[in-house]
């Protein structure tokens, strides 16, 4: 590594309300900071602490931590302007808290090693990657960080044509060839190909949802073959599938649809998320039915596949709750002794606010747990300490 920047330590340390755990705050600057998206670990092999992404200086950068914790900048993006950027109030005062923001779109580890893949850009998009050994960041193609298949061959990439008349999303899929830039169109669907994903140990899985089809479905990026991993069309309107990801070194699934169990959770249609593990043929693998009866917005899987980690967001930004009656926790559930416990409290404001007390959008208020490389640690993000949204750390 050879960081751009040392910010110092950030890091802080408090007492868990609901069992007294001690809770670590690795970042604490007036601008968001947040790991990658719980579906892309931010906790990467072969480096001993979490990558992140922080919008310092209103531009969107790559950051880790060195080994005294104190905060490593490692690329230097230029200002990007444009992009959806959301003002939250918090009742006092006013802040930022965009997804991302304009320049970091995603980001994912190189499958070979060496280095992370992420997109920078607002309108006219690049696939950029960040160098460990040399510190390097290079622009490779003009299109936005796809999923990067387990071979590290090819960047699968999504374009998006929204007919806001007939309220449909065309979707088109392409395949890059990362070592040639050569573009290669796959597919072309109505709907969102949400939460597209590659397996972590074989290529030719590529999975997502397609909604408007009521399928999970498959791609081998090589050939371009569809397949069906999960079909949900003969199911009941309510089942939604959604909030996926790969087990670690492992072609299974830990997903999420809505159950037959009315409840009051929002952003759920009503009903109550049930969780599997299921194999890429459908199959039933295991089913958690015990979460303390909280319903789970966000999960994931330890590296030794025992345990489960999530959070209780309720994953609705337009509720008219109070957000300051919202209390959300992280919980830990043993698939052994079919079990869970309370890791810690992680309130957020979910549903931020504007200064007209509007409710405005911000996915950098869900906390979406994930493990460290030993499965002793859980990261996630929170604003419940400062009102803007930093990275914490929790020890099981």
């Amino acid at each position: 590594m050879r960081p751009i920047r040392n910010w110092g330590v950030e890091r802080s340390a408090h007492k868990d309300e609901v069992n007294g755990r001690r809770v670590w705050q690795l970042t604490n600057h007036e601008a968001p900071s947040a790991h990658f998206y719980f579906t892309r670990p931010s906790w990467l092999e072969g480096w001993p602490r979490p990558f992140f992404v922080s919008d310092r200086g209103n531009v969107a950068n790559l950051y880790t931590f060195d080994e005294d914790w104190s905060v490593l900048q490692l690329t230097d993006l230029p200002r990007v302007e444009g992009g959806k950027y959301w003002t939250s109030y918090n009742g006092k005062t006013s802040f930022r808290a965009q997804q991302f923001g304009a320049n970091f779109m995603a980001a994912e580890a190189d499958p070979n090693g060496g280095g992370i893949y992420f997109s920078s850009g607002f309108g006219e998009q690049h696939l950029m990657r960040y160098d460990f050994a040399s510190g390097k960041t290079e622009k490779l193609f003009d299109h936005a960080a796809g999923c990067i298949t387990s071979d590290g061959r090819y960047s699968l990439f999504q374009s998006f044509d929204d007919d806001y008349e007939k309220k449909l999303r065309h979707t088109k899929l392409y395949r890059i060839d990362l070592a040639t830039g050569a573009r290669d169109f796959l597919y072309e669907d109505d709907g969102d190909f949400a939460h597209m994903l590659c397996s972590p140990v074989a290529p030719e899985l590529v999975i997502w949802i397609s909604y408007h089809r009521r399928k999970g479905m498959t791609i081998n990026p090589r050939t371009g073959e569809l397949g069906t991993w999960v079909d949900f069309a003969e199911e009941p309107k309510h089942r939604v599938y959604y909030h996926y990801s790969f087990l670690p070194k492992s072609s299974l699934l830990l997903c999420a649809h809505r159950g037959d169990i009315d409840c009051t959770v929002a952003g759920t249609g009503g009903k109550q998320i049930v969780w599997e593990i299921r194999s890429a043929d459908g199959d039933v693998a295991d089913q958690l039915k015990a979460w303390n009866g909280e319903a789970i917005a966000h999960a994931t899987v330890s590296h030794d596949h025992r345990r489960v980690v999530g959070d209780t967001c309720r994953h609705d930004h337009f509720v008219e709750d109070d957000p300051a009656k919202k209390k959300n926790n992280i919980y830990l559930f043993d698939r052994e002794l079919r079990t869970s416990s309370v890791v810690c409290a992680a309130d957020s404001s979910f549903s931020a606010r504007d200064e007209k007390g509007r409710q405005v959008y911000s996915e950098y208020l869900h906390p979406r747990p994930v493990f460290s490389p030993d499965d002793k640690k859980v990261i996630f993000d929170s604003d419940f300490t400062s009102g803007i949204t930093q990275v914490y750390m929790v020890g099981l």
